[in-house]
């Protein structure tokens, strides 16, 4: 630490990770570490409803949270807390956002699960806040310990496309489009937020529920939106994936009929195929920490 963050692509440091790499097989040198640079940009700074919005740019999830988001301004809260309605909401804008991300930014469909990542935000006595999330991708990278220097290998290479032709296809010289969402929010009433996930694909959805539970509900981001946030989880084009710790506002005053494409239950490890050919998703009921995942389309 003392040396700073060059010492990890400069000097002994670094020439122990390449010794160790290439006694693996890997194709790996000095001067491959000595050329990198941190990019450093400019934040994204837009408005929501009236809140104001700063996230990550380029190759991460702020695009696409911004798109989600944007797309849910034309849905409007009616309750005091977020119903049935709301998630559909939550649902539609995420799944439009996500595939637009993988048709123009990169296809991360197979991503393996699960992940690796940690999020933490810090708050000082004067109020700066920093929200940062690290990764080595698929849980503990690519299992491998440099034996010299003890650093855990990622397996980052597996977050490009592998076909070519693509926005995120593999290339020299290029980088891979992340899952990372770290996210500041300022409230209109002045109260401010620093958000952030771990999770894979996860993380943008409930980085995005959280930030309408927030803003949207106005609600405190220790008790309430912490209850409330993260009830959809990651989904495609045409699935919808649901929780069974849905809370119980969400027993819909309206009905909302979708037409199973596929599904399988999953409650606790367990999985019994579903045979029913239509659900109605619209009031699970807070009845278990356990959570039921199914797979639908919309009519």
């Amino acid at each position: 630490a003392k040396d700073g963050p060059r010492a990890f692509y400069e000097g002994p440091l670094a020439q122990s990770i390449v010794a160790d790499l290439q006694a693996a097989g890997g194709y790996h040198t000095a001067e491959d570490l000595s050329q990198y640079q941190a990019t450093l940009v400019d934040a994204m700074h837009y408005a929501y409803r009236g809140h104001e919005v700063i996230a990550t740019p380029t190759l991460t999830a702020g695009p696409t949270m911004r798109r989600a988001l944007d797309l849910m301004t034309a849905w409007q809260p009616g309750t005091d807390a977020p119903d049935a309605e709301a998630f559909i909401a939550y649902d539609r804008a995420i799944r439009q956002a996500n595939q637009e991300r993988y048709d123009t930014m990169g296809d991360i469909e197979h991503e393996p699960d699960p992940s690796c990542t940690t999020h933490f935000s810090v708050v000082d006595a004067a109020g700066n806040m920093v929200a940062v999330t690290q990764t080595l991708l698929s849980i503990f990278g690519s299992r491998m310990m440099l034996p010299q220097s003890g650093i855990l290998m990622n397996n980052g290479i597996m977050w490009f496309d592998p076909e070519q032709g693509k926005p995120n296809s593999l290339g020299p010289d290029k980088r891979c489009l992340a899952n990372m969402c770290p996210t500041l929010l300022e409230r209109a009433d002045g109260a401010q937020f620093a958000l952030g996930a771990s999770g894979g694909r996860k993380i943008m959805p409930a980085v995005v529920e959280l930030t309408s539970l927030l803003l949207d509900y106005g609600m405190d981001l220790e008790t309430d939106a912490a209850r409330h946030a993260g009830q959809c989880g990651d989904r495609a084009a045409h699935d919808l994936p649901l929780s069974l710790r849905l809370p119980l506002c969400c027993r819909a005053r309206r009905r909302r009929k979708y037409r199973r494409d596929r599904g399988d239950v999953r409650l606790g490890g367990c999985r019994q195929r579903l045979k029913e050919r239509r659900a109605s998703i619209a009031a699970l009921p807070c009845a278990s920490d356990k959570e039921m995942y199914i797979c639908v389309t919309t009519d």
